[in-house]
């Protein structure tokens, strides 16, 4: 993979937050990351303070896919080790390594997608089944004593409006 004209430029000029924003950039287009390394170790053999120390970068990083986009926004100023190392991990949860047979990244693209959709209707399908139990122990639990009282039928009532809630979200309601 070659580097480009403009990340060329911008390293020989030393205009670091270009440079910052061209790696991070790299890190969504390339998600093998094999694009970013060359350019990072492109940019370190001939930028100074390309980098800040971990301790400079004390931001608490969540571990949600969902905080993707604001922790890449914090990289262009707070550039550390740190910093790189959770993006990559939060960007390999969002797009696995191609798979072999995927040619190119629509198709790629695509793939990821469904592999998160699967991982949602498994995370859905985990709590019907605990719901499930909740009310087959309830139900158990009023046909041992023959009888049935106000927090047993709420036990039953709630959880089977989890499971609702649940199949929606499957379905997309």
């Amino acid at each position: 993979m070659a580097l480009t004209k403009e990340f060329v430029e911008a390293v020989s000029h030393g205009n670091l937050l270009r440079v910052r924003i061209m790696l991070k950039d790299s890190l969504l287009v390339d998600t093998s990351f094999n694009q970013f390394n060359e350019m990072l170790h492109y940019a370190e053999s001939r930028l100074n303070g390309l980098w800040i120390s971990n301790e400079e970068d004390d931001e608490v990083f969540s571990q949600s896919t969902e905080d993707l986009n604001n922790i890449l926004v914090g990289l262009v100023n707070s550039f550390s080790k740190r910093r790189i190392n959770h993006l990559m991990g939060l960007i390999h949860k969002m797009y696995p390594p191609k798979p072999a047979g995927i040619k190119n990244d629509k198709e790629y693209r695509e793939q990821a997608v469904v592999i998160k959709r699967t991982r949602d209707v498994v995370m859905e399908m985990n709590a019907i089944f605990s719901d499930k139990k909740k009310i087959n122990e309830t139900c158990s639990k009023i046909v041992s004593k023959n009888q049935m009282d106000t927090s047993e039928i709420r036990t039953i009532r709630e959880s089977a409006m989890s499971i609702i809630k649940h199949c929606d979200n499957i379905s997309g309601k």
